[in-house]
């Protein structure tokens, strides 16, 4: 038989596995029939193999094994042939795959690329197999690769592991193909910083707020990324503390640290690559310098005459709540006088502090300013008590007192007067006119003038009068003269008044005390500047006054005695005496012409026994005639007293009536000269005519005009008098005038008494 070969079956490959098993795949069909045999295969495929060893190799010869076809052959010319094997098999052993662990890739910043960091040594994990020797050499991996650049939690790196190789007898059998376990690690974003900022230098001011100038820009942009800064700008940030030491960054220093204050300002960033980014902080850390702060100080002081002020009378108008600081030393004013002085004008100088206390670095005298100011003294020009005698000036002996006048300074023509001339407690002032000497016009003080209490007592004054004479006249005022027989009456002052009375009424020669009182003596406000003694006038007199008594004429018809009903007259008798029992007679019963003679027994009742006159007694003619009928021839003197009654009724036009007391011979009339202003009754002569009791009225007769408009024209027959009157206008008013009627004849029926 023909041997044939069974072909279609391939050995497949197979991953190392220590062993030499292969396996086969594919179905077996006859190679090399002959041309119109049929013969076919019977029963299964080859089921075994194995390789020639169990090493990875390339093509590797497999032997088929195990059970071989059950029929060797089928078919009409199957007995022609015989199945001799299969055909020729090779196969790939490839190495088994083994990992490494004990790598750890490293989180990054972002950097604008993928590259990574992988840090361990590597170990072999995986399936060696029993009894294989197998060794990891070559070089641990430092570097990966991120999945892509961007910011990112739990990002695959990729890790080359070319540097590793197997070692060991069966170390070609196997590869490494990767890390045990995918390694992953975090791409942070990276900071962005602000750039173009810069901090501003400042004078301490007990913070540490900065201030920030320029306009902020990214710095720190990777490569081409776009990312862009949004925002408002930074303008203030914060001076940082030195070494960690709290509060500190307020303090002065230079070259300080200064930190941006990026929060509120609404800062974010924009642009494809924005979320690989954070904004953290300035580029490069800005600083600035804090200065120290220059002192205003002011100062007050009262003058003293020196142009120092020491520095305690100083206070320090700028310094920060919380801080410490005292000044020393002392401070010059460019003048001693009261003033305001300051450093910017140069008249204060204040090189000669110190500064002291905690917070002395943060502070400074230099360009610091001043301000100083001399305030007035106080001088206090006191008067003192002072006791004198009124002499009519408000001068004061005392010199006022002085206190609180600086060394080198005076206070001349010191005086002091009363607060008036005048007698009693007073109060003593001190005069303007005093000199205060200070170099600075006095300006240099706040003078109080202090007031003391004084006493002016009253200027003795004795006062009298010369004799004093007069006449009696009932009363004891005496016309004396004030005459000064002790003391002075001083310029201004001057006496006036006085009252000077007899110590009685009565008559005395050379032997009437004349009293003195009621003088003052004064400049007519204030007299109670003297205490006046008075001395009485012991030789002054009264003269006796002289009292006139006149019989009047008389006339009766005979009755065989002196008596006349007529009572004499008297003149001088003073107001208040009298005279009682005043009587007169004929001096002869006879008839005929006769004399009338004053009674001696009337009594005159002056309080004195009628010594206080001397008596001139006087006669009248008189007639005693025999009774003969109304024929008589003769007529008495006669004497009447009329009196006007005018009943004003009406405004400037009086009515007017008279009544005589004593009725007159019928058919007189009495005429009233009345300016033609004053009364108008009808009458063009200006005169109204009387009627006197019953008497019938003559009519008017044409007046006798008096020397005076104001005067009466009594026309009685041929007797005529003028007496004065009182012109009335209006009311009521009685006036009683007086009309004695010369004797002599009258053209009339004569009146028999």
């Amino acid at each position: 038989p023909f041997a044939l070969t069974a072909t279609g079956l391939t050995a497949n490959d197979k991953v190392y596995d220590s062993t030499r098993a292969a396996t086969l795949a594919g179905t077996a069909t006859l190679s090399t029939v002959f041309a119109g045999d049929t013969v076919s295969l019977l029963g299964s495929n080859v089921n075994g193999a194995l390789f020639n060893d169990k090493n990875v190799g390339t093509a590797k010869p497999v032997t088929a094994t195990g059970t071989q076809y059950t029929a060797a052959l089928t078919g009409a010319d199957a007995g022609n042939y015989t199945v001799s094997g299969v055909n020729a098999l090779n196969a790939n052993i490839t190495q088994a795959p083994l990992t490494v662990s004990g790598l750890t890739a490293q989180n990054k910043v972002y950097n604008a690329n993928t590259a990574a960091v992988v840090t361990g040594s590597g170990t072999l994990a995986g399936n060696i197999y029993a009894g294989d020797n197998v060794t990891l050499t070559g070089t641990n991996p430092t570097s990966g690769v991120f999945s892509d650049k961007n910011v990112g939690n739990g990002k695959g790196v990729a890790v080359s592991l070319l540097g590793y190789s197997t070692g060991g007898t069966d170390g070609g059998n196997y590869q490494i193909i990767s890390v045990t376990t995918p390694l992953t690690a975090n791409i942070t974003q990276a900071s962005l910083s602000i750039a173009g900022l810069s901090a501003n230098s400042k004078v301490y001011n007990a913070n540490a707020a900065a201030t920030l100038s320029g306009t902020a820009v990214l710095a720190g942009v990777l490569g081409t990324d776009s990312v862009n800064l949004t925002g408002t700008n930074p303008t203030v940030g914060t001076f940082n503390d030195v070494g960690g030491v709290a509060n500190t960054g307020k303090n002065v220093g230079t070259g300080k640290a200064v930190t941006a204050t990026l929060t509120g300002l609404n800062l974010g960033l924009s642009g494809t690559d924005s979320g690989n980014y954070n904004l953290q902080l300035v580029t490069n850390p800005l600083t600035a310098n804090i200065t120290p702060l220059p002192l205003v100080i002011t100062g007050t002081r009262v003058y003293n005459g020196t142009t120092g002020m020491d520095s305690a009378l100083f206070s320090i108008n700028n310094l920060y709540s919380g801080d410490s600081l005292s000044l020393s030393g002392s401070v010059t004013a460019g003048s001693k006088n009261v003033g305001f002085y300051t450093t910017s004008s140069g008249s204060l100088n204040i090189a000669g502090l110190t500064l002291t206390g905690g917070s002395v670095g943060n502070y400074t005298l230099v360009n610091g300013t001043g301000t100083g100011t001399i305030t007035p003294a106080s001088l206090t020009l006191a008067a003192v008590t002072g006791t004198k005698t009124y002499d009519g000036t408000t001068n004061s002996s005392g010199v006022p007192t002085v206190a609180g006048l600086v060394t080198g300074d005076s206070v001349t023509s010191l005086s002091q007067s009363f607060d008036s001339k005048n007698a009693g407690p007073r109060i003593i002032s001190v005069n303007p006119g005093y000199n205060l000497t200070d170099g600075n016009g006095g300006n240099n003080y706040i003078v109080t003038l202090v007031k003391a209490n004084g006493l002016i007592n009253p200027a003795s004054l004795t006062i009298t009068t010369p004799d004093v004479t007069k006449t009696y006249d009932g009363n004891t005022t005496a016309n004396g003269k004030v005459t000064v027989i002790g003391g002075n009456v001083y310029p201004g002052d001057s006496i006036t008044g006085g009252n000077f009375a007899y110590n009685n009424k009565n008559v005395g020669i050379g032997n009437k005390t004349v009293i003195v009182s009621g003088v003052t003596v004064g400049d007519g406000i204030n007299n109670g500047n003297y205490v006046i003694t008075y001395v009485n006038n012991l030789t002054s007199t009264i003269n006796p006054a002289v009292l006139n008594l006149t019989a009047v004429s008389d006339s009766k018809l005979f009755d065989g005695n002196t008596s006349s009903s007529k009572t004499p007259i008297y003149t001088g008798l003073v107001p208040g005496d009298s005279v009682g029992n005043l009587g007169q007679a004929f001096d002869s019963p006879q008839t005929g012409n006769r004399t009338l003679l004053v009674n001696t027994n009337y009594v005159v009742n002056d309080g004195n026994g009628g010594n206080n006159y001397i008596y001139n007694v006087g006669t009248a003619p008189g007639l005693i005639f025999t009774a003969s009928g109304p024929n008589a021839g003769e007529i008495e003197p006669k004497y009447g007293y009329r009196y006007a009654l005018w009943n004003a009724t009406s405004g400037m036009n009086p009515l007017m009536s008279y009544n005589l007391s004593e009725v007159s011979d019928l058919g007189d009339s009495v005429f009233q000269n009345i300016p033609n202003d004053v009364v108008n009754n009808g009458s063009t002569t200006g005169a109204v005519p009387g009627t006197f009791g019953s008497s019938l009225n003559n009519g008017i007769q044409a007046a006798t005009t008096c020397p005076g408009v104001d005067e009466y024209l009594i026309q009685d027959g041929r007797l005529r008098t003028c007496e004065r009157r009182e012109q009335y206008k209006a009311g009521r008013k009685i006036q009683t005038f007086q009309w004695p009627l010369n004797p002599g004849r009258i053209p009339r029926r004569p009146r028999a008494y």
